[in-house]
């Protein structure tokens, strides 16, 4: 069995791919794939955020959870998906169960 404890819900994604560890060129080639079969990235745990109200630019952040779970349930080889994963979520560093 997988655990995967995260400290924080959310991670930008250099964070995102240390916790998680996934070739920078594979996450942008899955996403690229995944919205080429007209899907959503928010599907994958992608959240776009506005960074102030006057800027132009968007934050970009990553649900961990989600994203673990979308890669197992669609990049993961269909007969090693006997495995199960846990994902807590616990900003306070303390195992729950």
């Amino acid at each position: 069995m997988l655990d995967y404890k995260f400290d924080k819900p959310f991670f930008p994604e250099k964070e995102l791919l240390k916790v998680i560890p996934v070739k920078r060129s594979t996450f942008f080639a899955w996403q690229s794939e995944w919205i080429s079969k007209g899907k959503d990235p928010k599907e994958m745990g992608k959240l776009v955020f506005k960074n102030k109200s006057k800027s132009k630019r968007f934050m970009v952040y990553w649900n961990a959870p989600v994203f673990l779970k979308w890669m197992l349930d669609n990049k993961l080889d269909q007969e090693s998906k006997t495995t199960s994963v846990i994902a807590v979520v616990n900003k306070f560093g303390k195992e729950d169960y």
